[in-house]
């Protein structure tokens, strides 16, 4: 779950909008995500103790949803891959 606080992502509607106008709450997704790394230990090669490497796959709540019925909406516009490398200094 995410949840995001501040004055551009309401956790309820203002006034101007009628009443169930977005059925969806406006700060807060439902994530799922699957995903893997692989840490390496080298710290004479990187200066440091480790490398991780990692991938995810994920979509959330509004993707889905949207998407249901919604015939111009593919896999590839609801979920999003990712990649990435983390050092770490102990």
């Amino acid at each position: 779950m995410n949840k995001v606080f501040g004055q551009y992502f309401w956790s309820k509607l203002p006034d101007r909008y009628p009443r169930n106008y977005y059925f969806w709450m406006l700060n807060t997704r439902f994530n799922v995500f699957l995903g893997q790394s692989l840490t390496f230990y080298c710290p004479k090669l990187l200066k440091g103790d480790s490398i991780s490497l990692f991938y995810e796959f994920n979509t959330n709540d509004l993707y889905v949803i949207s998407a249901i019925g919604n015939r111009y909406i593919g896999l590839k516009d609801i979920v999003n891959l990712s990649f990435g490398a983390k050092f770490t200094f102990l």
